[in-house]
C-alpha cells in the first residue's frame, strides 16, 4: 500500500505459429521481388485511386524515373491527359469487371517509329477477395507485329503468283491431304479448292495409281529431298497425257519436314 516492490509477475505467449507465418510471408515476397525484377516485362500495381503502389526496375528505368519517384503518384504524372484518362478506364473496368484486360496497344511520339505494346491487367485482391487495385505488366512486341506483317506480306506474294501460274501446284500434310491447290490444278481436276481440300489422292485417282503417287510423296518426306520425274497423267478424263512432276519437302522452324509441295505440268507436245 506504501508503493514498496513486493513481487512481479508475467506472462508467456507461444508466438512460434505467428514467427512462421511472418517468415513465410517474407519469403513469399522474396520469390516474388525475385520474379518480378528478372522478367522481361515490365510490372506494376496500383491502387483503387490509380496511385501506383509498386514498379519493377524495367517499369522504372521506362519511366526514367526511381521508384520513389513513381510511387504513390498516378498515370497523370507521367503521360499526356489522354493517354493517362485511357489508361485509368482500363484500370476502372477491370476493377469493376474482375476480368483481365489484354490488348496490343500503338504508340507513336513525335520524331520516333511507330512501337506495339501488349498490355495485360488482372485485378489484385485482399485476403476477403474484395478488389483492392490492379496488377499489370507490358513489354514491346513491335518485331513480333513487324514479323507478322513481314508472313503476310511474303504469303501474298507466294498467293499471288502461284495463282496466276501456267502450272497446276498443290500441297499436302504429312497424311497426304491436300492442304493448298492453285486454280490450274483445280481447273484439270474438274473440282473447286473445297471438294480437294482435306482429300487425298485416294479420292481421285485408281487405288494403284494413287498409291504410287503416295510412295513418291513419302520419299520426298523421308529424305527431306527433292522429286523430279516424267509422269503419265492418270486424272480421269486427260487422255494421253505426259507431265513433269517436281515435288519438295516443307520444313517447319526447327528443320523438321511437314509436308510437300508440288507442282506439274503438261509436257505432251515436247514429247
Amino acid at each position: 500500500a506504501h508503493g514498496k516492490l513486493l513481487y512481479y509477475e508475467g506472462t508467456v505467449e507461444d508466438i512460434t505459429q505467428r514467427r512462421l507465418a511472418e517468415q513465410n510471408l517474407r519469403d513469399s515476397e522474396a520469390l516474388y521481388h525475385s520474379l518480378v525484377e528478372t522478367l522481361p516485362q515490365n510490372i506494376f500495381r496500383k491502387d483503387r485511386e490509380g496511385r501506383f503502389t509498386f514498379a519493377n526496375q524495367r517499369f522504372c528505368q521506362a519511366l526514367g524515373r526511381t521508384l520513389d519517384e513513381i510511387v504513390g503518384k498516378t498515370d497523370f504524372d507521367f503521360f499526356p491527359p489522354e493517354l493517362a484518362e485511357k489508361y485509368r478506364a482500363d484500370d476502372l473496368r477491370v476493377m469493376a469487371t474482375g476480368e483481365t484486360f489484354d490488348t496490343v496497344e500503338e504508340h507513336q511520339d513525335p520524331g520516333r517509329e511507330k512501337i506495339f505494346v501488349r498490355v495485360i491487367k488482372t485485378p489484385l485482391h485482399d485476403a476477403d477477395g474484395h478488389v483492392i487495385g490492379v496488377q499489370g505488366m507490358f513489354w514491346d512486341i513491335t518485331r513480333e507485329r513487324q514479323m507478322e506483317e513481314d508472313l503476310r506480306r511474303s504469303e501474298a506474294l507466294y498467293h499471288s503468283l502461284v495463282e496466276t501460274m501456267p502450272q497446276c501446284i498443290f500441297r499436302k500434310d504429312l497424311q497426304g491431304r491436300y492442304t493448298f491447290v492453285n486454280p490450274q490444278f483445280c481447273k484439270v481436276l474438274g473440282k473447286a479448292p473445297e471438294e480437294i481440300l482435306g482429300k487425298t489422292v485416294y479420292d481421285f485417282l485408281p487405288r494403284e495409281i494413287a498409291e504410287e503417287r503416295e510412295r513418291d510423296d513419302r520419299k520426298v518426306i523421308e529424305t527431306g529431298q527433292t522429286l523430279e520425274q516424267i509422269e503419265e497423267s492418270k486424272f480421269p478424263g486427260a487422255g494421253r497425257q505426259f507431265i513433269h512432276v517436281l515435288k519438295i519437302p516443307i520444313f517447319d522452324a526447327q528443320g523438321r519436314v511437314i509436308g510437300i509441295q508440288g507442282m506439274f505440268w503438261d509436257i505432251t507436245r515436247e514429247r
